[in-house]
């Protein structure tokens, strides 16, 4: 893959752009990032108390390659802040104190913590593969072959993907209507179009499918099935 391919971090811990430890293990999976290689610390609630990024490694703009490792303090309640700090202070009585217990139960706590992050993204991620703006391209590519389009051969990219999803599935609900088609293909092609229907006739309900009131099988439905013959 090409250097100009690959990914580079965003900025996590923009102070006026501020993100979600959750948002931000979407954001890095949607550009391709291995998420269960993204280490994370929970430092707590003090600085601040919603989940927000606080610190980053690597710094913004820098290529995602294999060999980088990604680091991320959160502020978010880690199983530190929930334990009795002499789980992992001790009670032997050390005269020397000092706050280092305190990081080095965070790191111990660490991969626990990260794992119940990873699993709240992973969840988001999945419904959000429904917005075109989240979604992954496997899944783009399935739901345009429900419309006939092959991805390999009839879409030039991934924008052009995005275009095609969104503007099948409106082209379907209103294909039977004239004006509106004739909207969509003005869209489409940047003409515009008038649909004339050539005679305007009307059709009698077949007597199979009436439905009369107090009638025994057709309020149940029996006699309303589609294709019956």
């Amino acid at each position: 893959m090409n250097a100009a391919d690959l990914p580079v971090m965003p900025d996590l811990c923009n102070r006026h752009f501020p993100f979600h430890c959750v948002t931000a293990l979407v954001l890095l999976k949607k550009l391709g990032v291995d998420v269960t290689k993204v280490q994370m610390r929970s430092v707590g609630c003090y600085e601040n108390y919603r989940g927000e990024i606080l610190k980053q490694t690597p710094s913004q703009g820098t290529t995602l390659t294999d060999r980088v490792q990604i680091t991320l303090d959160i502020g978010q309640w880690s199983a530190v802040d929930l334990l009795p700090y002499q789980f992992f202070y001790g009670m032997t009585g050390l005269r020397t104190r000092s706050s280092g217990w305190e990081d080095e139960a965070r790191a111990l706590m660490a991969p626990f913590d990260a794992a119940t992050v990873r699993g709240q993204a992973n969840a988001d991620y999945e419904m959000l593969k429904f917005a075109l703006s989240t979604i992954d391209y496997e899944h783009l590519q399935r739901f345009l072959g429900l419309f006939d389009i092959d991805s390999r051969h009839d879409v030039a990219d991934r924008k052009e993907a995005n275009f095609w999803a969104a503007l099948m599935p409106t082209h379907h609900i209103w294909a039977g209507n004239p004006h509106f088609t004739a909207r969509i293909l003005q869209y489409m092609f940047g003409n515009k179009f008038t649909i004339r229907e050539n005679i305007p006739t009307s059709f009698d309900i077949p007597l199979a499918i009436r439905s009369h009131l107090g009638s025994r099988f057709s309020r149940l439905g029996s006699e309303l099935i589609p294709g019956k013959s």
